[in-house]
């Protein structure tokens, strides 16, 4: 199941608008779907990702908002094995630049995979008829 909410892009009234409307519900349903999970027995066959399409700009813009920031994002993964409490990797003092275990979207998307017992070396024809590899990352073995 795939949850999502379009409202995210806070170039202006960062601030207000993700203390006012966007984290409250998260603050709220995120824990509480890990609770239930857990109180249902099914945490540890089934994986939470909280994932981002990029990250925020470090340094705020003159309307009080973050631009785009593909340099540094980040990921939640919870359940299915993933252990809890888990921090992995670090940005600069900024927040700008990581500075620590860099991982990238093909790497998340190879955890998955290994998560739900897909191959991660699993090779598709393009509509030309050449081989390509789906993904070039590796699973996350702190995740695994």
């Amino acid at each position: 199941m795939t949850v999502t909410d379009g409202s995210w892009d806070t170039h202006a009234n960062n601030f207000k608008s993700l203390k006012e409307s966007r984290l409250p519900p998260v603050d709220q349903a995120l824990p509480q779907l890990l609770a239930d999970l857990e109180q249902q027995g099914m945490l540890d066959t089934t994986l939470v990702c909280w994932l981002t399409d990029f990250g925020r700009t470090p340094k705020i813009n003159s309307a009080s908002g973050r631009d785009h920031w593909a340099t540094s994002g980040f990921a939640i993964m919870a359940g299915a094995g993933v252990p809890g409490g888990a921090i992995l990797g670090a940005t600069d003092g900024e927040g700008g630049h990581v500075v620590q275990n860099e991982y990238n979207s093909p790497d998340i998307a190879a955890t998955v995979y290994s998560k739900l017992g897909l191959p991660i070396d699993l090779i598709v024809q393009s509509p030309d008829n050449r081989p390509v590899r789906l993904i070039d990352g590796h699973p996350i073995k702190e995740w695994m």
